[in-house]
């Protein structure tokens, strides 16, 4: 018998640790397993120890050859359009140009910085930048877990993965929205990003913030009375055992990066 790899997603927010685990099915994607893990959050230094603790008694419960995403939280990244350089330069070359411009935009060192990049349609790049310590910490955290991470993603970023699902659903709504628990996340084709609930408590008010119809935007859930479109994530798996959690909207980010994993 073949088995197939758990695709997870991992997503370490306000109130606990968010994970879901799926695979490749014949009619489509097939839930394994979800996941709440609940470390004591008691002072700082003791939270780092017991989320430590409670990921590496999780990860002794994961088969061999799992894909591990991790969602990193957008608010702490920023994105900045890079225009090309005018030769052409090798991939060193070009990450060591990025860091120097991107620091520079940023008044930081280009040492400070983690950064992730592509190249747009129109010659420029878009370019990813998080405090290089604040990446580092999460890694030593995953690392002591024992946890082998295929990427760190933000967390926004991992919406992208229900674009092709709800634009076969409704072609007009091309922005897809999750609510953390203190902020929303949103990603559309060609940006992301987060935006706190304090700033815009309802769905009409977070569509007015980001500029955008409220026509051409889907929400993994709505509060009772609220009129936003709704795209229940969950429904891109074509094979789901209850128990399902009754918070289900709060697991788009990890099943989101879980889907990227099959992409």
């Amino acid at each position: 018998m073949v088995f197939s790899r758990w695709q997870i997603g991992l997503a370490i927010q306000d109130d606990g640790v968010r994970a879901i685990a799926i695979s490749r099915g014949r009619q489509g994607w097939r839930l394994r397993r979800w996941w709440f893990l609940a470390p004591s959050l008691e002072t700082a230094t003791g939270s780092m120890r017991n989320l430590t603790d409670t990921l590496r008694a999780w990860q002794r419960t994961l088969p061999l050859g799992y894909q591990l995403r991790v969602a990193f939280p957008s608010g702490r990244t920023l994105t900045r359009e890079i225009p090309a350089p005018v030769s052409a330069l090798t991939e060193t070359q070009c990450m060591q140009y990025l860091s120097a411009a991107t620091g520079e935009r940023l008044r930081m060192a280009a040492e400070e910085l983690t950064l992730d990049y592509c190249l747009r349609e129109e010659g420029s790049f878009s370019v990813v930048a998080a405090k290089k310590t604040e990446i580092e910490e999460l890694r030593q955290i995953l690392y002591r877990a024992r946890l082998h991470v295929w990427a760190i993603i933000p967390d926004a970023c991992a919406l992208t993965s229900f674009l092709p699902y709800l634009a076969a659903v409704d072609a007009k709504r091309r922005t897809y929205i999750a609510r953390e628990q203190s902020v929303w996340v949103w990603a559309d084709e060609k940006l992301w990003g987060a935006v706190s609930v304090q700033e815009a408590e309802t769905s009409e008010a977070l569509c007015t913030s980001l500029g955008i119809d409220s026509e051409c935007a889907a929400f993994a859930t709505a509060a009772a009375g609220d009129s936003a479109f709704v795209f229940d994530p969950w429904r891109t798996l074509r094979q789901i055992q209850p128990p399902v959690p009754a918070d289900n909207a709060r697991y788009a980010v990890p099943l989101g990066l879980a889907l990227a994993s099959l992409t």
